[in-house]
């Protein structure tokens, strides 16, 4: 006879309690699936790393910076 594991779950407080509220409150605005916020804050975070790669790249140019 198999047994099945099952996972508890377990709470990890990482933001004091009033910023744990206003980001339930963000959230439950956004309407959106965990799959899909995931999805955008991936595309954000490359969208952020190309900004200041280019930011970097700009700036060495104009300062001649190697």
């Amino acid at each position: 006879m198999e047994r099945k594991r099952t996972l508890k779950a377990t709470n990890a407080t990482v933001l004091e309690s009033r910023r744990q509220q206003n980001c339930a409150i963000l959230l439950s605005k956004l309407k959106l699936s965990n799959e899909e916020l995931i999805s955008c804050s991936i595309l954000l975070q490359h969208i952020i790393n190309s900004l200041v790669y280019l930011f970097i790249d700009n700036f060495h140019i104009s300062y001649n910076i190697n």
